[in-house]
C-alpha cells in the first residue's frame, strides 16, 4: 500500500519517465545482451577456424625446421667430406670436399622450398661457400650473409648451441642455425627464408580464403611493430600488430582483420595469420537473425508508446508551454482556453488564467516603479563612468609635476577643464554627435601633453549627423579605453572614429564606430559584452557594459553594441536607430 501511495503522488513526467524505463530499460538490456552474444559466438567461431589453419601453418613449418637439423646434425656425424673439412687440407683437397658439399646442399634444397640456402664454413681451410635455393637474392645481401655467417663461425665458440638465430639482412628475416665442431669453428649452416617458409610445399596446394594470410612476427615484438614476413601484404591495411600469445584480436583500416597468433618454441618469433573479419550478419544463423528481428519488432514499439505520450501528456504540456511563452513577450491576454482531460493540468490551466489576470491588474503599479528604478540606474550608471577618467588624469598630472614641466601642467588643466564644463553640462540629457567628438578632441589634447608618445585620432564624419543626438560618453568611453589598453612601445596608436549612416529595409541607423591599431580584444571580453543580461555593478571593463546596458534601458532591442577584431585591431561599434520612434521614452537620459 506505501508503495501504491508513492506511486500515485509522483508527478506525470515523473511517472512518463517511470513508464518508458520499464519498457525500455529491459529491451535495451535483451538487445545489448543478444548483440554481444552473438557478436563473441561469431568472432569464437571465426577465430577457431582461423586457428586451426593458424595450427596447420605451425606444424609444416615446425616440420619442416626439424627436417632441417636432422639433416644437419645426420651430415655432422658421417659425411666424409664434413669430416675433412674438420682439420687442415691443402687448398685443392678443401675444394673438392667444399664442392661435394654443395653438390648434397643443393640436392637437399630442391626438396624444401622454404630453406633459403645451407653453407660450410671452415676457417681452418679459409673456405666459405653455400648453396641458394633461388637466385633472387642480390650480391650485397649474399656479401651481408656471408660476413655474418663468418663473424658467427670466427669469434662465437657457441653458436651451434643457440638454436635457431633470427637476423635481419637486406629488409629480409632469416632464420640461421649452425651446426658444427666449435673446436676448429667448422660448420653447416642452414638459413631459412621467413618470406618463403610462409607457404612450406606441404600445403602450398591447399590456398587460404579469400584475403586471409600468414606473417611471422617477432617474439619480443611491441605494439605497432613490423611483421618479419609478408610486409607488402600489410601494406594499406592498416593492421597494427599486438605481441598478443593467445586469443585473438581485430585491426585494420576500412577493411578489418581477425588476426590470431601462436609463439614458436626456442625460434624467437610467433607465426600468425589473418583473416578478413566482414562483420556481424555475416556468420549469422537463422536462429540468431529471427531473434534480431524480434528486437527490432520490440524497437518499433517505442514509437507507438511515444505516440500516446504524445497525445494523452505531451500535447497538454506544449500548449501550456506556448501559452507561458506568450505571456514571457508581454501577451498578458494570452490564456489557456480548451480544457484538460488530466485533472491535474486543469488545475494548472485555471491558476495560471487568474495569474495572468491579477498580473495584467497590476502591471501600471509595476510599470511606474521599473521606470524609476530605471532612473536610479541611469544615474548610478553614468556616476560609474567618470571617476575612471578623473583618475587618469590625475595620474597624468602627477607625472608632469614630478617632471617638473610646469608650462604643460597648465594646458593640461586649462584642456581638462574645458572637458569637465562640457562632462557637467546637461550630463543627464541626450547629446548631439558634434559635443560628444568636441570632447573627444580635448581628451586627445590632453593625451598630447601629458604622454611623450601621444597617440592620434582620426575622424571619417558624415557631416549630415553632426546633430545627431546620442547618449553623452558613448564614443568618449571606447576612446579612453583605446589609450588605456592600446598603446604600445612598438608603433604609436591611431585610433580611427567613422560615422556614417547605414540605410535597410528595416529602418536607417547610425553606425557609431572606434577602432585602434592595438592589441585585439581577448576572447573573454567579447564573450562579456555579449551576455544577454549584463552585470551593471563591476570592477572591470565599467564603461563598455554600462554603455551596452544604457542602450538597452534606452533604445531596447533597437540598438545594438558590437564588440569585435577585424584583421587583429579590436573594433567597438554601435548601431542606434535615426528614428526617435524607436526611443522607448521621451529621454531618460
Amino acid at each position: 500500500m506505501k508503495l501504491n501511495r508513492t506511486f500515485g503522488s509522483m508527478s506525470f513526467k515523473r511517472k512518463a519517465i517511470v513508464v518508458l524505463l520499464i519498457l525500455v530499460l529491459p529491451l535495451l538490456i535483451f538487445i545489448g545482451s543478444f548483440a554481444a552474444y552473438t557478436i563473441q559466438r561469431q568472432n569464437d567461431q571465426l577465430s577457431e577456424s582461423a586457428g586451426n589453419t593458424l595450427s596447420y601453418y605451425q606444424n609444416a613449418f615446425e616440420s619442416d625446421a626439424q627436417n632441417i637439423s636432422s639433416y644437419l646434425a645426420n651430415l655432422l656425424s658421417i659425411d666424409y667430406d664434413f669430416q675433412q673439412l674438420c682439420y687442415r687440407r691443402s687448398y685443392l683437397d678443401a675444394h673438392l670436399s667444399s664442392y661435394d658439399l654443395v653438390q648434397k646442399f643443393k640436392l637437399q634444397l630442391e626438396g624444401n622450398p622454404s630453406l633459403g640456402a645451407l653453407f660450410i664454413l671452415t676457417p681452418e681451410n679459409n673456405l666459405f661457400r653455400g648453396a641458394y635455393n633461388v637466385e633472387d637474392y642480390s650480391m650485397e645481401v649474399k656479401a651481408d650473409i656471408l660476413k655474418f655467417l663468418k663473424e658467427c663461425a670466427v669469434q662465437d665458440d657457441n653458436c651451434s648451441a643457440k638454436g635457431w638465430t633470427l637476423r635481419e639482412i637486406g629488409g629480409k628475416s632469416f632464420l640461421f642455425r649452425f651446426f658444427g665442431r666449435k673446436d676448429t669453428h667448422t660448420y653447416c649452416v642452414a638459413m631459412m627464408d621467413l618470406n618463403r617458409a610462409i607457404v612450406p610445399q606441404k600445403i602450398r596446394s591447399n590456398p587460404t580464403a579469400s584475403g586471409a594470410f600468414a606473417f611471422f612476427l617477432a617474439s619480443d615484438a611491441e605494439d605497432g611493430a613490423l611483421p618479419l614476413s609478408s610486409i607488402t601484404r600489410f601494406e594499406g591495411t592498416g593492421i597494427v600488430l599486438r605481441p598478443q600469445k593467445t586469443g585473438y584480436y581485430i585491426s585494420g583500416g576500412t577493411q578489418k582483420y581477425l588476426i590470431v597468433q601462436e609463439p614458436i618454441e626456442n625460434m624467437g618469433i610467433s607465426i600468425g595469420y589473418a583473416t578478413p573479419y566482414l562483420g556481424l550478419f555475416s556468420g549469422m544463423d537463422g536462429v540468431q537473425i529471427t531473434l534480431l528481428l524480434l528486437s527490432c519488432a520490440l524497437i518499433g514499439l517505442i514509437p507507438v508508446c511515444y505516440l500516446l505520450l504524445q497525445k494523452s501528456l505531451f500535447a497538454p504540456l506544449q500548449e501550456m508551454t506556448g501559452t507561458i511563452e506568450k505571456l514571457g513577450d508581454g501577451d498578458l491576454y494570452a490564456k489557456m482556453e480548451a480544457p484538460f482531460s488530466i485533472q491535474e493540468f486543469e488545475s494548472v490551466r485555471i491558476s495560471f488564467n487568474n495569474m495572468v489576470e491579477r498580473i495584467r491588474q497590476l502591471k501600471i503599479s509595476s510599470y511606474e516603479k521599473e521606470l524609476e528604478a530605471k532612473h536610479a540606474k541611469l544615474q548610478y550608471l553614468q556616476l560609474q563612468i567618470r571617476p575612471h577618467f578623473y583618475l587618469n588624469c590625475l595620474k597624468n598630472l602627477y607625472a608632469l609635476a614630478e617632471a617638473r614641466k610646469y608650462g604643460s601642467i597648465q594646458s593640461a588643466i586649462l584642456a581638462l577643464s574645458g572637458y569637465l564644463r562640457f562632462i557637467f553640462r546637461d550630463s543627464m540629457k541626450r547629446i548631439p554627435l558634434s559635443q560628444e567628438l568636441r570632447s573627444i578632441r580635448d581628451y586627445m589634447q590632453l593625451q598630447t601633453l601629458c604622454d611623450a608618445n601621444p597617440p592620434q585620432c582620426r575622424m571619417d564624419i558624415d557631416a549630415s549627423l553632426d546633430d545627431f543626438l546620442i547618449p553623452p560618453l558613448s564614443l568618449v568611453t571606447f576612446v579612453e579605453n583605446s589609450v588605456q589598453h592600446g598603446t604600445t612601445l612598438d608603433h604609436p596608436l591611431i585610433i580611427n572614429i567613422r560615422v556614417s549612416l547605414i540605410k535597410s529595409k528595416t529602418g536607417d541607423y547610425v553606425s557609431l564606430l572606434v577602432s585602434n591599431n592595438g592589441p585585439a580584444f581577448p576572447d573573454s571580453i567579447i564573450k562579456e559584452a555579449a551576455e544577454p543580461e549584463p552585470q551593471i555593478y563591476r570592477s572591470q571593463h565599467v564603461g563598455i557594459i554600462n554603455i551596452r546596458y544604457r542602450l538597452q534601458l534606452l533604445y531596447g532591442e533597437a540598438a545594438a553594441l558590437s564588440l569585435y577584431n577585424s584583421a587583429g585591431s579590436p573594433c567597438a561599434e554601435l548601431f542606434l536607430p535615426q528614428n526617435e520612434s524607436n526611443i522607448k521614452e521621451e529621454d531618460p537620459l
